[in-house]
């Protein structure tokens, strides 16, 4: 084999073994007992590797991830309901398809209110933040498990709120920051919201739920 040939060898090797590597150590994962310890999920690797491993194709090795997450999650709900490494398999995945939107939103629904870490799911999501700034989903989604799961008004009000900032969003998001900025007392805030959707909104049923609103805004001071 001649210089040449062995240097175009070896810059394709990657290539030809990543594929076989990284589905070695699924494998290996995933014959391994599903107990719940601090073992489990230790050969999974993390998400930088594997897409180095991938060798382009992270896409494609995200669903295999995912796949991965569906399973960990079908076992523990079956068992002990013990969902906490879901926020390690969220940023696997996150760092092969930063856009894989219903992974962020799966883990941290599932994360915050089966497996009750509200603060884990929430990181989860602002994970998606950042690396999705101009997309409203994942500050919706952090202001509602705010809302639902730790009954923090003022909190899931400022999540809401940057949602409805944020360009594409659907109008039942301003609706909802509206209804929840009242709750939290903030009136000022839940006033805007339904002035905004009086005034813009085509939809009748929506104008007269702002009147509604906004008529208890000003009578009573809150929601």
């Amino acid at each position: 084999m001649t210089r040449g040939a062995r240097r175009l060898w070896l810059a394709g090797l990657p290539v030809l073994l990543a594929p076989a590597c990284l589905w070695t150590l699924l494998q290996a994962e995933a014959a391994r007992p599903h107990g719940g310890g601090l073992g489990e999920l230790s050969y999974f690797p993390n998400g930088r590797m594997v897409r180095v491993l991938a060798a382009g194709h992270h896409v494609a090795w995200a669903d295999v991830a995912w796949f991965q997450t569906v399973q960990y999650y079908g076992t523990h709900r079956k068992s002990d309901q013990d969902f906490h490494k879901l926020r390690h398999l969220a940023s696997v995945i996150a760092d092969l398809d930063p856009k894989f939107f219903g992974v962020f939103r799966f883990t941290a629904f599932a994360l915050g209110q089966e497996g009750h870490d509200y603060p884990g799911g929430i990181a989860i999501l602002q994970r998606a933040m950042a690396e999705n700034p101009d997309s409203w989903e994942p500050w919706f989604d952090a202001g509602f498990l705010e809302f639902v799961g730790r009954h923090d008004y003022a909190r899931s009000a400022f999540y809401l709120r940057h949602a409805a900032s944020l360009p594409g969003h659907p109008e039942y998001v301003e609706r909802f920051a509206g209804w929840v900025a009242g709750k939290a007392g903030f009136t000022e805030t839940a006033e805007q919201f339904w002035t905004q959707i009086l005034l813009t909104s085509d939809n009748e049923y929506m104008r007269t739920m702002a009147r509604k609103y906004l008529d208890r805004l000003h009578t009573r001071g809150r929601l």
